[in-house]
């Protein structure tokens, strides 16, 4: 059984005390990208289907009292696929300071 990546962020962090960041970033499609269906319309069908913007998401929160930050891919959202905003964002969790 699979668990959403929100679900699963939320579950590891200790309760009320996650903090979900980066959610601003959202795909888009600057190279007008099309194949059997256009790029736009994948982001969107997947938004609908996961509800969630992107295919990774990141969030701070304390496991035993310790406070770190942590990344999960959501598999609903074109099946978890890396495009430039879950590089950005990914980026950004490494880099980030409390």
């Amino acid at each position: 059984m699979r668990i959403p990546a929100r679900e699963r962020l939320e579950s590891f962090f200790d309760p009320a005390s996650s903090t979900e960041y980066f959610a601003n970033l959202t795909a888009n499609d600057p190279l007008k990208f099309r194949d059997t269906k256009r790029y736009r319309d994948r982001i969107s069908e997947s938004t609908k289907k996961s509800g969630e913007k992107d295919a990774l998401i990141v969030m701070s929160g304390k496991v035993n009292e310790i406070e770190m930050i942590a990344c999960a891919f959501e598999f609903k959202f074109l099946g978890g696929s890396m495009g430039s905003v879950v590089g950005e964002k990914f980026v950004r969790a490494v880099n980030f300071k409390h």
